[in-house]
Order: structure tokens, then C-alpha cells, then sequence
């Protein structure tokens, strides 16, 4: 805030009510983005409590599940933003919630629960609450969604976790989590600067590594990581395919543009998983950054996050897919002053959907990487492969020049990238940037391979000639060697390898020329034949 707080001194503030609530704002969230949901809930007969039922009845949604009575005092929550919109504190009253959604309420629905893609359950309810829910859910194999709510409250997970398929829990709340499932306080938030930022994704995510192993091994399937202006992590043990899975029971009511959009133009199989935060035998996870956003306020972004996620998975959208979504909802949210747009266009989210997937599709290895990896190898070493080939055939000593000094400068940087790798692996952009650069050296335009060489490589080079040229030396001697003691084993793998080449290049032959496979005999067999049927 603006003025510095002094002691039984006063700030002029804005005032303003807002429908709100986590789950009411993911439940909102579903319905804009076509999802119909039904609600299991209490408010009183209060102002706020008629507001927010008028609401949910205008928007053509079941209220049987809310429960309402004069004895409920509706749940609220005050919240203190700052002026560029970012939430400093909070305060809540949500006790009604615990005191009258009890598993008598809930059970009350139980036909409802059996028939639904999903369940989702926050942490506002009692354990006693949460524990019936997921029990009834877990009879018809019902998906359980858990939502934390706060730090506090994440705890309450320990006593259903083992039915929990989805958390999205905030980095916090992941490690209260983590700290409650294994009844130890050995894992801590993460340390950040004055300005909220971390060093890397990479390095954040080395840190929340220990928890999100933690709550997977206790059975959740899937933790969606929410991390604010550095977008969530999608993290999962259950193998590779597990990222394309859908949901196996889903129901799709009202607009239906963007999930088309998202099926015809992103298709389940152009996900796989990421191998950067590969770790141990199955941990796989996946980063989705934030998209760039004009602030308006964060409080529901985080809500139509998760709201966008679960409204695709009803939709039959794979995970990948419907965390894609989620994050250009979130991204709509961020840019109004309520907490759940007013209306969502379909088609900026789509766009900015495509936007983030077509740069997913080339920047995360190894499955949605390989076209750029491809890109990379066919213009580093397919077609100056193919150039020196020409070079030599043609015998033009200045197309062998540019050949000889583009494969110094290619291998040059091959082993500065090798000895570097577990750094400059995490870079955003790092394929991309390979690939202009491979395209810079071979331009004839730019000459690049010709700049390294001559402004860089070769001073280099003569300056240690000496030296280098002792290693060569020490190095080709023992090669040597190395050759002269085992030649038995080389001609034996040379033969082997020249009866596979034979094999392989008549198996080609068959192919390419098919009708060459049945020769007709020779003129000198046939004479031979017709010599033997004389003598016969």
C-alpha cells in the first residue's frame, strides 16, 4: 500500500463485495467455460447469502445441494490487496461450512456423486466431511479432486489422500502438505528475494522436489503446483502415459468452441512428457508458464486455474491439455477485478491456449521437442554432410575451404555444448537459440562459421599449437596401440559389420528395385544348361 501504517492511524481504502470463495469460484469458472456443476454447499438467509444464491440460480444451476437456514451465517472472507493488486492478507469466517456440510448433508447426494466425472473437495470441510465424501466417490471409482484452501487447512488431506487423484496445491501448501502426510517438519517453504522471484524454475523446482515425491508416494496421482507469476508445475509418478490420460466418464453441457479448438488443434498425441525434471525411475513434471497478463487482480487466478483444468477434463481433454487451458484461463481472471471474469471469450483464450502449446510443442523435450531437435540436426549435420559431399565430388578447393572451417566451428561448439550440458540445459529457449546459431554458421549471407573461426578458433588454436599438438601426438600413439592389440576383435567386428551392411544394402535393393529380385540365368548358365542336356 501507498502510506506507510502508523500506530492507531487510518488509510483511506476502496471498499468493495465480490462473489467469492474457492470453491464457489471454481464452480463459477466451470460454468462459464460450459462445464454445468452441482454444488454441495450451506449459506444462510443473510444479505451475502441471497446475493450468492440468486446468482447461482440466474446462471441455471441446481441449488438442491446448497443448504440454507436462519441458524447459517454465510461464509466470508476479507481480503487487503496492495495497489498494484497482489494480495497482502486475508481474513476468514467459514466456520458455517464446517458446521453444517456434514456427511449426513453430503450423503444426501450420493446419486449425484455416482454419476459424475469428477469430485472435487476443499479443505474448508471437516475431516469427518472430506473423509465421507471421497469414500462415496471411491465406490463408483469417482476422481477425487483436492483443493487445499490455505496452509492450515491443506493438513486435513492426510486422512484421504489415498483416494485423492488431482491436488493443486500452492508451493506452501504443498509443504504443509508434505509436512502433515509424513508427521515430520523436514520440509520447508521456499526461500525467496524481496522480490518474490527464485532463481530458475529449475532451481524452484529442486526444492519442492522432496515434498512433491513425498505426497505422490502417499497415492496422489496428480499434484498440480501452483507457483503465481511462474506459472504451475504438472508432476506424476505413474509413467509417461500417464499425462495423456482423459477422464473415464465425461459430460460436456454448453459451449463447446474452445475444447474443439484445443482437440483439433492440439491433439493428445502431440504431448508426451518432459524430461527435465526427470527424477529417479518415474517422477515426470512438466512446467506451464504464466502467460504475460496486464494485472487487474490475482485473488481468482489461481481458482479459474484449477476451475479451466477440471472443466477440460470433464470435457474429455486429456491432462496436458486441460492444464493448457487452465493457464489461459487464469490468465483472463488476472486481467478484471473480480475474481471470475464476467464472460469469457472463447476465442482469446483458445489464442492464447495456441500461443503457449505451439511454444510448448517446440521447446519441451523430449516428446514435443524432437521437432526442434530435428530442425537442429538435419541443418547442423544433414546438410553440411550432404555440401561436403558436393565440395569433394566437384573438387573445388574453396567449397572444401568453407566445408573444413564450418566442421572446426560445428565440432568446436559440439564440445563446448557437452561440457556444459547440465547447465545450459535449463535455459528457456536453448533449442531455439541452437538453431539460429547452426543457421548463422552456415549462411553464406552471415559467414558465420567464418567469423568463429577466424576471429575466435583459430587465435586460440595457434596460441596453444604446441601444446595441442603433444596431446594429438600422445593421443594417436596410444590409439595405436590401443588398434594393434586388439586387431583380432576388430577384424571380427569388421566382419560382422560388412556382412550386416551386405545384408541390409540387398534387403534395400529388394525394395527399391523389386523386380530385380528373380534374375533370369546368364547366357553362360543357359549354355551350360543346354551343354548338360546334350551330354544327358
Amino acid at each position: 500500500m501507498g502510506n506507510e501504517v502508523k500506530h492507531k492511524d487510518g488509510l483511506p481504502v476502496v471498499n468493495e463485495f465480490v462473489p467469492g470463495g474457492v470453491a464457489r469460484n471454481i464452480a463459477e469458472c466451470l460454468s462459464k467455460l460450459g462445464t454445468k456443476c452441482f454444488m454441495i454447499s450451506a449459506l444462510g438467509c443473510d444479505m451475502p447469502g441471497d446475493i450468492l444464491f440468486q446468482q447461482w440460480k440466474s446462471a441455471g444451476l441446481p441449488v438442491a445441494g446448497i443448504q440454507r437456514g436462519s441458524n447459517i451465517t454465510t461464509a466470508s472472507v476479507s481480503n487487503v490487496f496492495d495497489t498494484d493488486g497482489e494480495l497482502i492478507a486475508g481474513i476468514a469466517s467459514v466456520e458455517s461450512v464446517e458446521k453444517h456440510v456434514t456427511p449426513q448433508w453430503i450423503q444426501q447426494f450420493t446419486s449425484i456423486v455416482y454419476s459424475a466425472p469428477l469430485m472435487m473437495v476443499d479443505a474448508n470441510l471437516t475431516p469427518e466431511a472430506l473423509q465421507a465424501s471421497c469414500q462415496m466417490a471411491a465406490e463408483m471409482d469417482v476422481p477425487v479432486w483436492f483443493e487445499p484452501v490455505s496452509v492450515a487447512k491443506s493438513k486435513r488431506i492426510a486422512s484421504i489422500a489415498t483416494y485423492v487423484t488431482f491436488a493443486s496445491p500452492n508451493e506452501h501448501e504443498l509443504v504443509a502438505m508434505a509436512n502433515a502426510m509424513t508427521h515430520e517438519d523436514s520440509f520447508h517453504p521456499i526461500q525467496r528475494g524481496q522480490d518474490k522471484t527464485c532463481a530458475s524454475i529449475g532451481t524452484l523446482f529442486k526444492e519442492l522436489k522432496p515434498a512433491i515425491v513425498a505426497l505422490l508416494q502417499k497415492g496422489i496421482k496428480y499434484l498440480l503446483v501452483t507457483l503465481g507469476p511462474d506459472g504451475a508445475i504438472l508432476c506424476s509418478q505413474s509413467g509417461p502415459s500417464c499425462l495423456r490420460e482423459c477422464l473415464k466418464n465425461t459430460c460436456f453441457n454448453g459451449k463447446k468452441e474452445l475444447f474443439d479448438m484445443v482437440r483439433s488443434r492440439c491433439p493428445p498425441e502431440n504431448y508426451s512428457y518432459s524430461e527435465p525434471y526427470k527424477g529417479g525411475s518415474q517422477l515426470l513434471a512438466m512446467h506451464f508458464p504464466a502467460l504475460p497478463a496486464m494485472v487487474g487482480r490475482v485473488s481468482g487466478a489461481g481458482d479459474c486455474l484449477v476451475g479451466g483444468v477440471v472443466a477440460s477434463l470433464c470435457s474429455g481433454l486429456n491432462i496436458m491439455q486441460s492444464v493448457s487451458v487452465g493457464i489461459a484461463s487464469a490468465k483472463a481472471a488476472i486481467e478484471v477485478k473480480h475474481n471470475v471474469p464476467d464472460n469469457y471469450d472463447l476465442a482469446d483464450v483458445a489464442e492464447e491456449l495456441l500461443m503457449q502449446v505451439g511454444l510448448r510443442l517446440l521447446l519441451s523435450p523430449p516428446g514435443s521437442n524432437i521437432v526442434v531437435r530435428t530442425a537442429c540436426c538435419s541443418v547442423g549435420i544433414v546438410l553440411p554432410v550432404y555440401s561436403t559431399f558436393k565440395a569433394i565430388e566437384r573438387k573445388n578447393p574453396d567449397e572444401q575451404q568453407r566445408c573444413l572451417v564450418y566442421w572446426a566451428a560445428f565440432g568446436s561448439f559440439t564440445l563446448a555444448e557437452i561440457i556444459t550440458d547440465k547447465l545450459i540445459y535449463w535455459f528457456p529457449f536453448y533449442y531455439h537459440l541452437k538453431f539460429a546459431f547452426l543457421v548463422w554458421l552456415q549462411l553464406p549471407s552471415t559467414d558465420g562459421a567464418n567469423q568463429l573461426y577466424t576471429n575466435h578458433l583459430r587465435p586460440f588454436l595457434l596460441r596453444h599449437q604446441a601444446k595441442l599438438d603433444q596431446i594429438v601426438g600422445f593421443v594417436y600413439s596410444e590409439l595405436a596401440k590401443f588398434a594393434t592389440t586388439h586387431e583380432a576383435e576388430f577384424q571380427f567386428a569388421k566382419g560382422v559389420l560388412s556382412g550386416f551392411l551386405g545384408l541390409a544394402n540387398q534387403a534395400v535393393s529388394n525394395i527399391l528395385h523389386p523386380g530385380r529380385a528373380i534374375e533370369a540365368p546368364t547366357e553362360q548358365e543357359h549354355g551350360e544348361d543346354s551343354e548338360s542336356e546334350h551330354e544327358d
